[in-house]
């Protein structure tokens, strides 16, 4: 699905970008009044016999834009001249445009009174009628909803609505809605974050940093970054304090990037083709997300089948592996990859576990390795080197793997210089096993918390009957200082809600590294606001994704902070 997005700025000399309005004569209320224009279209007939709309991303169509449905309805006449002055409209139903391409749109059409008929030739217009509710946060917003209501007079408005805690607002399919928060902005179409409207409204705020939610009004990405900002104060949201441990690494000059009011399972930056231009690629529920750092579109695939979405692994040359299960059937992952200005279903249904791996130490995640199915433990004995060759994907050898181990969070580098890849996975007991040559050289002293992520598969056996939580473990980044490599592994503390698939107590993240003719594991000296979701590297920098919130329920905030590498570096001297 491709998506229109505003300009990005450099947010800092190691090219970090951030997404932010850069037109220099449009205000937050000018682009505010775009993004939700009316604009009328027709119905076409697709393929299949789908129904399409005749306007597309060209024209600044969105996923989640929704639209109303007219009928031709009666004539209207002039009785004085008997003049036909053309037909009343009669909306009849709704669209909801789930994917737009260049010049049309596919759409989900609804009755607004079923039954009715929608067909080609109808008229549709973009906004018109459809419901819109405002919510405010702050208590001062009152002005900026009036000046809505005149603005956007095209939409069917409610109350304004007084609220203390947006986590309870469910976006949805039908309506527009409006949460003004901070003095920002955020307006969802159809259940999609349609724009974030910075600085739209005055309010009793400081500075950014001051307030507890300086990071966390949603994204216009539903699973990007929003409001990031930088600062020399050592606390940020996902900081709940930064420690003076001496036996651990204390490091203290964090960047806030930047955060959502929504929960992301992964999140990194690659470069996803020839260019060598980086993306940040996401998933975030059932979808996966590409933003070409630089570039107007962002690219999103959402899987629509049954199952589970379970996690998300990089290759090169563009190729993505999502990793499903399908409840009764077992793995059905994909190979997707991003070309064309798109994502793009390369192979589907694989009966694998999918990780990429970088094996020759280049930096560049080459070879994909996938574990096959058992059904009673998920994780099977078998182990492959996978090819992806013409639309399909082929075995080319088996991979020499210990007892033990499985791909689920896995690690395969040379960590200690000599040549062989070490291998590393979690066991059983949630530790982290650390094997070189096939033997465990390494075993961390304690259980690890996990992630915010898990699923259950149904038991095997009759007299226990309860259906086995399987954590999805985030994959450990691979640092390079010269010849020199460590590891990073979320290093979350365990709770009693782990056994029941809950999310770790608190976040921590471990640096695993060759030291003394033996290995070391030493936690950074920090307490993050919640779980360790994700690590990773890019450039310089090693970037820390956390996410606190209600994981039951789904609601939550993501926020993102980057450490220099070289302040990493001299802290393991």
């Amino acid at each position: 699905m491709v998506y229109s997005l505003r300009p990005v700025l450099l947010l800092s000399p190691l090219f970090f970008f951030i997404f932010m309005t850069v037109h220099a004569a449009e205000t937050p209320k000018d682009r505010l009044v775009r993004d939700l224009s009316p604009l009328e279209a027709s119905v076409i007939p697709g393929p299949g016999g789908k129904n399409l709309i005749n306007k597309g991303f060209d024209e600044g169509v969105h996923v989640g834009d929704l639209w109303t449905v007219f009928g031709k309805g009666e004539r209207v006449v002039d009785p004085s001249t008997g003049r036909h002055l053309g037909d009343m409209p009669v909306p009849v139903g709704r669209a909801r445009v789930t994917r737009p391409e260049r010049l049309f749109s596919e759409a989900v059409f609804t009755c607004i009174r079923p039954p009715c008929t929608i067909k080609p030739g109808m008229t549709v217009r973009r906004f018109d009628g459809i419901p819109a509710a405002f919510y405010d946060v702050d208590g001062v917003g009152r002005p900026l909803y009036e000046w809505c209501r005149g603005a956007l007079s095209h939409l069917a408005w409610e109350e304004y609505q007084r609220i203390t805690d947006p986590s309870g607002i469910t976006p949805k399919g039908d309506a527009v809605i409006f949460v003004a928060k901070g003095g920002d902005l955020t307006v969802w179409s159809g259940g999609e974050i349609r724009g974030m409207y910075e600085a739209v409204y005055g309010t009793s705020k400081t500075s950014p940093l001051a307030r507890s939610d300086a990071f966390v009004t949603p994204s216009a990405l539903p699973a990007g970054l929003a409001g990031a900002r930088t600062s020399s104060q050592p606390i940020f949201p996902g900081l709940a304090g930064v420690g003076g441990i001496a036996a651990r690494i204390d490091v203290r000059s964090y960047r806030a990037v930047g955060s959502l009011d929504t929960l992301v399972h992964s999140l990194e930056i690659d470069s996803l083709d020839s260019s060598g231009k980086p993306s940040f690629i996401y998933l975030s529920g059932r979808s996966v997300f590409v933003q070409p750092i630089g570039e107007r579109e962002r690219y999103q695939y959402t899987y629509e089948g049954f199952g589970e979405v379970l996690s998300l692994s990089v290759g090169e040359d563009g190729l993505l592996a999502l990793n499903i299960y399908i409840k009764g059937e077992g793995a059905r992952s994909r190979i997707l990859k991003y070309a064309d200005h798109g994502i793009h279903v390369v192979a589907k249904d694989l009966s694998y576990y999918l990780t990429f791996f970088d094996l020759d130490g280049d930096g560049t995640r080459e070879s994909l390795i996938g574990e096959n199915y058992d059904s009673d433990s998920f994780f099977g004995p078998g182990i492959y080197r996978l090819e992806v060759r013409n639309g399909s994907v082929k075995r080319v050898g088996d991979f020499s793997a210990p007892t033990g181990f499985i791909l689920n969070g896995a690690l395969v580098a040379d960590l200690d210089g000599d040549g062989t890849l070490e291998m590393g996975y979690y066991n059983v007991g949630k530790k982290f096993v650390l094997t070189s040559r096939g033997r465990e050289v390494w075993t961390s002293p304690e259980a690890l918390g996990g992630s915010i992520k898990s699923f259950h598969i149904p038991s095997n056996e009759p007299q226990t009957p309860t259906p086995k939580n399987i954590i999805l473990w985030s994959q450990p980044a691979i640092v390079s200082f010269g010849e020199r490599k460590v590891a990073v592994i979320p290093s979350n503390e365990s709770s009693l809600w782990n056994v029941v698939g809950g999310a770790p107590k608190k976040g921590g993240v471990g640096i695993l590294y060759a030291s003394g003719g033996g290995y070391r594991f030493s936690e950074l000296a920090t307490e993050f606001a919640g779980p360790v979701q994700d690590v990773f590297v890019y450039k310089d920098e090693l970037y820390i994704v956390v996410v606190e919130g209600n994981f039951f329920t789904g609601n939550g905030r993501t926020h993102v902070l980057a450490l220099p590498l070289k302040e990493l570096a001299a802290s393991l001297r």
